[in-house]
């Protein structure tokens, strides 16, 4: 379960997924992840150290939407969904209208509140699996 706010992005060391706080200082990426025994999945603050500060990749950056599919998985900007109709599409966020939406495949663009939970899956995102939006 993701947070109002947490984010996603690809390390630079290793290229795993970290998930947390972004911030961005002196020219660099960074993902503060939560800490301590159970992870505090509220995101209170525990004791800071190396380990809690990853660097990443820009790029791959992507906010948690609150959205979640057919199957209870979280999405993020950039993960690539399936319609149950077959088509693919990119989870973005539209500057003009302020909402999250699909961009299908097939050039439709469609809004979550319009399509029901039960009509899509994630199953990738494009910045690790970016050919899963092009093979459907």
């Amino acid at each position: 379960m993701s947070s109002p706010g947490e984010c996603r992005a690809l390390r630079v060391d290793n290229k795993k997924w970290a998930k947390g706080w972004y911030f961005y200082q002196s020219g660099k990426s960074y993902i503060l992840e939560p800490c301590g025994p159970a992870k505090m999945p509220d995101y209170q603050l525990c004791f800071i150290g190396k380990d809690s500060i990853i660097e990443v990749i820009p790029e791959t950056v992507g906010q948690s939407t609150g959205l979640k599919d057919k199957n209870g998985v979280d999405g993020y900007f950039g993960d690539i969904a399936k319609h149950t109709d077959g088509y693919c599409g990119v989870l973005k966020w539209n500057e003009k209208t302020l909402r999250v939406y699909f961009q299908w495949n097939d050039g439709q663009i469609s809004y979550p509140q319009y399509i029901g939970a039960a009509d899509f899956v994630f199953i990738g995102n494009i910045h690790t699996t970016p050919e899963r939006l092009e093979a459907h």
